[in-house]
């Protein structure tokens, strides 16, 4: 008998590695989050000799003049919520894993490094950015970009709003854009009660849900992900121009498959929606 090649076994390997980043990838775009181990198996003594660490919280006041928003983390969470205070504070990071700084009327906040998010510490604490906008403010731009973490956004009035998810999960409601673009790779987001003008959907292999009202020209692109559009309104109220790959896009009710090109609504409506997919699904109703 021949004995197997050694390259068999390396490339076994490497499928296995590669579908085990997938499945981390899957379980992250639903919510999960990094976990790290509470004991070695060389220092175990069944729980005796836990200690208590005081979690490590940053906050600081943003400048009132500050109307620029530029977010960037890799594994940490983040809230926006409406406050009487423009603020922010970060939990469970110190000075080497985040850094937050203002310059004119920007402000930004940016997670360092990977170090902290594979932590062998006892009482493990997921690392999160909250930061507080009074809900008279309207910022002129705010740009989110999460590699794994959660976000939550609850109230935003914003002229142009960027967001960008790798396998993270994002939830937000109340969201006034004037210039929305979202994308997400293989992550989850949902926005509720928002209102965006000239909008962007892209998405990979993820999944986004909007309910609110689009204006102006707006676009929808997906590659083998998702898209649900409930939208103020009537099919009357705008104008839509699809072009399908091998997937599906569904209408009010009405479905189509396969490839071609094709048009809905009311041709002299002053709301456009242009619809792209590729071996994904996009789906829209009215309410």
């Amino acid at each position: 008998m021949r004995g197997r090649h050694p390259g068999h076994s390396l490339w076994n390997a490497l499928l296995l590695i590669c579908v085990g980043c997938v499945l981390i990838a899957i379980g992250l775009s639903f919510g999960g989050h990094w976990a790290a181990a509470r004991y070695l198996p060389w220092d175990w003594d069944g729980g005796r000799g836990e200690t208590i660490r005081p979690v490590e919280e940053t906050s600081g006041t943003i400048p009132s003049g500050v109307r620029r928003l530029d977010i960037e983390l890799t594994a940490a969470s983040l809230i926006i919520k409406s406050g009487d205070s423009l603020s922010y504070r970060a939990i469970g990071m110190d000075g080497r894993a985040f850094k937050a700084s203002s310059s004119g009327d920007s402000f930004s906040i940016e997670e360092r490094g990977w170090r902290h998010v594979f932590s062998l510490d006892e009482g493990f604490v997921q690392r999160t950015v909250e930061i507080t906008i009074p809900s008279d403010i309207r910022l002129e731009g705010c740009r989110i970009e999460v590699g794994a973490g959660k976000v939550t956004i609850d109230g935003l009035s914003v002229d142009r709003f960027r967001v960008e998810s790798g396998a993270g999960v994002i939830d937000a409601t109340g969201i006034t854009a004037g210039d929305a673009l979202v994308k997400t790779g293989a992550g989850s987001i949902r926005f509720k009660d928002c209102s965006f003008t000239d909008a962007n959907f892209e998405t990979g292999a993820g999944r986004i849900e909007y309910r609110g009202r689009l204006l102006g020209r707006s676009r929808v692109a997906t590659g083998a992900g998702s898209v649900e559009l409930a939208l103020d309104g009537s099919e009357d109220d705008y104008r839509i121009d699809y072009a399908r790959g091998i997937g599906s896009v569904r209408i009010d009710g009405q479905e189509f498959n396969g490839v071609g090109d094709g048009r809905a609504g009311n041709r002299d409506a002053d709301r456009e929606l242009r619809i792209e997919t590729g071996v994904g699904a996009v789906q829209i109703r009215f309410d």
